[in-house]
C-alpha cells in the first residue's frame, strides 16, 4: 500500500475512490472500501481510499471532538491488511477550505478517477457544501462513475461510529463488537502501576489512559490480550479500584496463562464481554474472592475464541 500526505501528489494510475474519516473502521465502512478494491481488480484500475490525519473535528470544533474509536497507525494497518493499493492521508486544514467543485477538480486530475463510492450522507468541499446529489451531478463533467451505499441496520439500529462509542461507554461492548465487525481494542505500551494487583496473587499488566479515545464504562470484562503475536484470554478492569481508593482511573489487564515481563511491550486488547461493574469490597479478602471468579467467567467467555 502506498501512502500520500498531499492533495497535490500526483499518480500515474486510474482510480476507484472512497472518501471519510473511516473512525473504527466498522462494517458499513469495510463494505464500502471492499467494493472499491472489487471494481478497482475488476476494471485493472487501482483502489484507493481517502481519509484524514485527524478528526476534522479537532480542527472545526475542538469542542465537539469526539473520542476516537482507533489510532491512525491502527487504521493505517488495517487498511494495508484489506488489500488497499493507495491511502491519502491529508491533513484536514490543507482541504478545509477548497471548494467542492476544486475539490473534485484536484482528484480527477491528480488521480485519474473513474469511480467513487460513498455513503448515501457523504458531505465533502468547503463547509460540506458537497454532497452525492453534487457528486451525480458533476460525474460526466469530470468522466467518474458513483455507487451510492444507503444507510445500513443491525437490529434496527444505524451503524455508524457514534451508535459504536456509545455503546462502548455504555460497557454494551458486543453490541458495539456487532458493528465493528470485530472486537473492540486498546493497543497500548505497558506501563507500572501500583502492583496492588501481584499483592493479591492477579498480577496486572498496565496501560496509561489516552483521553482523546474511547474506553469502555467502568467494570471489569473478558478480554483477549496480544502479545508478540500470539492470543491470551484474560480479565480486563477499568475504573478506579475503589476498594483502595485510587484516584485516577486506570486500565489493567490480568493476563491468564502468561508468565513473564511486560514492562515496556506494546499489548492490544481485544474487548469480548462486560463481566460485571465496578464494586466497593469490603476488604481484600472479598475482592480476591471475586476475582477468582471472574477469571473463571473470563475463560468460559473466551474459551470459544481461542480454539
Amino acid at each position: 500500500m502506498q501512502i500520500i500526505n498531499s492533495i497535490h501528489e500526483k499518480i500515474n494510475d486510474s482510480t476507484v475512490i472512497c472518501i471519510g474519516n473511516f473512525d473504527g473502521l466498522h462494517i458499513v465502512h469495510q463494505k464500502i472500501i471492499l467494493q472499491v478494491i472489487e471494481d478497482a481488480k475488476k476494471n485493472s484500475y487501482k483502489s484507493m481510499v481517502i481519509t484524514f490525519k485527524e478528526h476534522p473535528l479537532f480542527i472545526l470544533n475542538s469542542e465537539k471532538k469526539p473520542k476516537l474509536l482507533m489510532s491512525l497507525d491502527e487504521k493505517i494497518e488495517m487498511l494495508r491488511e484489506m488489500g488497499v493499493d493507495y491511502l491519502c492521508l491529508f491533513d484536514f486544514s490543507e482541504v478545509k477550505n477548497i471548494s467542492q467543485e476544486k475539490f473534485l477538480k484536484y482528484l480527477s486530475t491528480n488521480y485519474n478517477i473513474k469511480k467513487i463510492v460513498c455513503g448515501f450522507n457523504f458531505k465533502f468541499g468547503y463547509k460540506n457544501k458537497g454532497n452525492v446529489q453534487y457528486l451525480k451531478q458533476m460525474s460526466s463533467i469530470f468522466g467518474y462513475d458513483v455507487e451510492i451505499f444507503d444507510s445500513f441496520n443491525i437490529s434496527n439500529k444505524k451503524v455508524s461510529s457514534t451508535k459504536i462509542r456509545t455503546y462502548i461507554q455504555y460497557g454494551e461492548i458486543e453490541k458495539a463488537n456487532k458493528l465493528l465487525g470485530r472486537p473492540f481494542t486498546i493497543k497500548n505500551v505497558v506501563v507500572k502501576g501500583k502492583q496492588l494487583g501481584r499483592q493479591l496473587g492477579f498480577p496486572t499488566a498496565n496501560m496509561e489512559v489516552n483521553p482523546l479515545f474511547c474506553i469502555p464504562q467502568n467494570g471489569v470484562y473478558a478480554t483477549i490480550t496480544e502479545i508478540d503475536g500470539e492470543k491470551f484470554p484474560s480479565m480486563t478492569n477499568i475504573g478506579y479500584n475503589p476498594t483502595f481508593k485510587n484516584k485516577y482511573i486506570s486500565i489493567e489487564t490480568h493476563v491468564l496463562n502468561f508468565t513473564g515481563d511486560l514492562y515496556g511491550k506494546t499489548m492490544k486488547v481485544n474487548f469480548i464481554k462486560k463481566l460485571r461493574n465496578e464494586i466497593l469490597f469490603p476488604d481484600v479478602h472479598s475482592l480476591t474472592d471475586q476475582l477468582k471468579k471472574d477469571k473463571e467467567n473470563a475463560y468460559e467467555v473466551t474459551k470459544k475464541y481461542l480454539k
